[in-house]
């Protein structure tokens, strides 16, 4: 289980609760006895806009409850009786997100609290208590997430940089990842940390190598200027003792081909683990190699300590879009449980695609529960039912002979996704894969 950190049981200072992402609260006034007595107190509308809707958590700190508006104002309500003490109405853009990215940083004095908040293509720091910028961060209180990156100024029509999820703050850094374009023209999706009193830039991490940096020889030619993404869009996860924080990535762009970016297109696809002081590369795991498939690393890591052959091991986890969940010891990268690299056919009708050979990622053994099988599908793929439901996966695809790119990547769509009914959550294209597949 995830260890809360030392964060006021009362509060929800962070969009998960706290920087290990435990979603967990302590309070226990409210359970399934009497929530059905709850009565309403108060009620806050948005009038400015009708607006879409809400994507965030509200982050709770004395007694201020900060809220981001359909409008895309922000606005701290009073815990207790949901008036408005402050609006701040950002600057226009051009650039939709639907924003969680708020962080707040807590002062030991409790009169210097900070909202950093990301809007359009600038992070603002904002004073806690009245909602003004801080004047001494970038230009007014905003920077630019253009800055430091290498971009065709005539295509900024087709280009944007935002950031939908929270960064982190650690000591006197704010570090945050993007959200860039999925198709071309795209930008790099490098991870950065900002002075959060300044707004200069701390540290870069390059998700798409420049020459002579690790992993640059897993891309074609000049991949920063014609490639883009590898970035962070899901959120983070902070190990403040260690130092370390962990970084789910995208997709490069364009998401669905790749002959223009050959190669395993390192830091793609990753969890990346980086010194949050340097932004130093301490280990990674890439989920997918060259990924054809748009299968971002979508969740953000969740940090919690696990009893693994007989000792406590402080433990980073991802679940992929795959259904998977991978652990890793956080110090080392070792995973916790076996992982294989499955070979898989390269060929492809794809003028100039070349897939992965080592594609696809497997546990050594899957435990499939029977009472979540769906024994019509099983029947039709073949999948042996017996009492304990454990197979080796890897024997049981040599012995049928599924070597195919297709093949492969359906079969494991499927049993990723059994607890899910397999198919029910599928994109409808998958779905309609899958269904062709087993006919």
């Amino acid at each position: 289980m995830p260890k809360p950190d030392s964060t006021d049981p009362e509060e929800w200072a962070y969009y998960n609760h706290d920087p290990q992402n435990s979603k967990f609260s302590a309070l226990d006034k409210i359970d399934t006895g009497n929530v059905a007595q709850l009565k309403k107190i108060w009620q806050f509308e948005d009038t400015t806009v009708d607006g879409s809707g809400l994507f965030f958590n509200p982050i709770v700190v004395r007694g201020k409850m900060i809220v981001l508006l359909p409008s895309n104002h922000l606005a701290a309500l009073d815990l207790s009786t949901g008036r408005v003490l402050w609006q701040f109405v950002p600057d226009t853009s051009n650039t939709y997100n639907w924003s969680r990215s708020i962080n707040y940083y807590k002062s030991e004095d409790g009169h210097s609290d900070l909202v950093y908040f990301i809007f359009g293509a600038g992070p603002y720091c904002l004073h806690a208590e009245t909602g003004l910028r801080v004047a001494s961060f970038g230009t007014q209180g905003k920077v630019d997430l253009f800055e430091g990156l290498e971009y065709d100024s005539t295509k900024l029509d087709k280009i944007f940089i935002t950031s939908n999820a929270p960064g982190v703050i650690y000591k006197d850094l704010f570090i945050v990842g993007s959200k860039v374009p999925d198709e071309l023209p795209s930008l790099p999706g490098d991870i950065r940390a900002f002075n959060r009193i300044t707004g200069r830039i701390a540290w870069t991490f390059h998700t798409i190598p420049k020459p002579g940096e690790y992993g640059a020889e897993t891309w074609g030619p000049n991949p920063r200027e014609k490639n883009g993404g590898a970035n962070c869009w899901a959120g983070m996860a902070l190990d403040e003792k260690r130092g370390i924080v962990f970084i789910p990535t995208a997709s490069p762009s364009f998401d669905f081909y790749g002959a223009d970016r050959p190669g395993q297109n390192l830091f793609g696809n990753c969890l990346l683990a980086l010194d949050a002081n340097t932004g130093s590369r301490l280990w990674h795991f890439q989920t997918t190699h060259h990924d054809l498939w748009d299968r971002d690393n979508g969740s953000p890591p969740n940090l919690l300590t696990v009893n693994h052959n007989g000792r406590d091991i402080d433990a980073v986890g991802i679940v992929t879009k795959m259904a998977y969940l991978y652990l890793f010891n956080r110090e080392t990268g070792e995973p916790l449980f076996p992982i294989e690299e499955v070979p898989v056919d390269t060929v492809s009708t794809m003028p100039g695609e070349k897939p992965g050979l080592l594609n696809l990622f497997l546990p050594n053994q899957f435990l499939l529960p029977d009472k979540d099988l769906n024994r019509n599908i099983l029947a039709k793929l073949r999948l042996p039912l017996h009492n304990t439901s454990k197979m080796k996966f890897k024997t049981w695809l040599q012995n049928r002979n599924l070597r195919t790119t297709q093949s492969v990547r359906i079969v494991i769509i499927a049993c990723g996704t059994w607890r899910r009914q397999l198919g029910r959550r599928l994109t409808q294209s998958a779905h309609q894969c899958l269904i062709r597949q087993l006919q």
